[in-house]
């Protein structure tokens, strides 16, 4: 009996050094594939991105935390970024993840500066992140029926159990409108 306890004394030991070591080599790791990311990330919604470090935690559970994240703006809007973040941190639940399941336990936004935008056109400086026409804003096309629509069950890892947002600050300008040319911030 003893013998055991030593054995799994031991196998937890090992794990918690193994943890310890992936938790300090992360930040190399992950940054080594950081521009290939962004690149591609920026490509698909058409804006610089820049993020300043991506690190895996392990001891406060499972997740990322990003630093220094900036989305650029929309051409044709104001000459500042659409988003800045001092940082983002995303845990995820550990169980349903060893069945392949991916379930938000809490997302941070920490010091997150949005600026939104409307042209004279009507179009949103945030219009074109998911692919959308970049001229009109058109209205979306009705699915066909082929196309399956999601169910509950495929959204449910989409849901956060917590979200905080510390010391945000939202900027809305409408290019068209006296009001609100020079901005409302919140």
């Amino acid at each position: 009996m003893k013998k055991f306890m030593i054995i799994g004394a031991g196998l937890v030991l090992l794990i918690v050094v193994l943890l310890a070591g992936l938790a300090a080599v992360s930040p190399f790791f992950l940054n080594k594939y950081k521009d290939p990311i962004l690149a591609r990330v920026g490509k698909t919604v058409d804006r610089k991105i820049e993020l300043g470090d991506i690190r895996l935690t392990l001891f406060t559970g499972i997740g990322l935390r990003l630093s220094d994240l900036t989305v650029g703006n929309a051409e044709g809007f104001r000459n500042e970024p659409m988003l800045t973040m001092k940082g983002l941190d995303l845990k995820v639940k550990l169980l349903p993840l060893l069945h392949k399941k991916l379930e938000v336990e809490r997302v941070i936004l920490r010091e997150p500066r949005i600026v939104i935008e409307k042209n004279p056109e009507g179009v949103f400086n945030f219009a074109n992140l998911a692919g959308a026409d970049r001229t009109t804003s058109k209205a979306p096309e009705p699915a066909s029926s082929s196309t399956p629509t999601p169910t509950p069950a495929a959204l449910a890892g989409l849901l956060v159990s917590r979200f905080t947002i510390s010391d945000g600050r939202l900027s809305y300008y409408e290019s068209g409108s006296g009001m609100f040319k020079e901005g409302v911030h919140i």
